[in-house]
């Protein structure tokens, strides 16, 4: 799933398959194929990666949102726009998260936004279009499905997502 570093398993050809030189060939659930740093995912079982999924109860809504703090010395420093977490706790103005890979931390209340299954439509096309506009100047890049660079379905499955609920292929 976007933003989690997770993928299935699903053997040769789908989810994460052949190893080069330090790298996994990936198909993403849009079907883009790629390569990623074998470093940067994790391999789950289809029965583990539906439990995370289903666990998923925020997602970021700024472009970066730092950690105020991590309770187990995370290796991230921020979460992008789109990530999906699990939060547990909100107190304060600030929420404890877990990602699927495990990294847990506080984020500030305001850079979350609940999943929810219904979204109002008319405020959804205004969301779309702020939001789009709050990427100008991220640079292009082919694959790219974060603030530090998109390439053009990216950036709208992204954003319709994120700011509507709708998953585009």
């Amino acid at each position: 799933p976007p933003g989690t570093g997770a993928f299935e398993d699903h053997g040769r050809g789908h989810g994460a398959g052949r190893k080069r030189d330090g790298y996994l060939s990936v198909v993403l659930e849009d079907g883009y194929n790629g390569w990623v740093d074998e470093r940067a995912i994790l391999i789950l079982t289809r029965r583990k990666l539906q439990n995370i999924i289903n666990s998923y109860n925020y997602l970021i809504n700024v472009n970066v949102a730092p950690l105020l703090s991590s309770k187990d010395n995370s290796s991230i420093p921020f979460l992008f726009y789109g990530t999906r977490v699990t939060v547990a706790d909100c107190r304060n103005n600030k929420s404890r998260f877990q990602t699927a890979i495990g990294d847990s931390g506080i984020v500030a209340e305001r850079n979350l936004r609940e999943i929810s299954a219904k979204i109002q439509k008319n405020l959804a096309a205004r969301a779309i279009i702020k939001r789009a506009d709050s990427f100008r100047g991220v640079p292009y890049l082919w694959g790219g499905s974060t603030p530090f660079g998109y390439d053009c379905s990216g950036l709208v499955q992204m954003i319709y997502q994120v700011e509507a609920g709708i998953r585009l292929p």
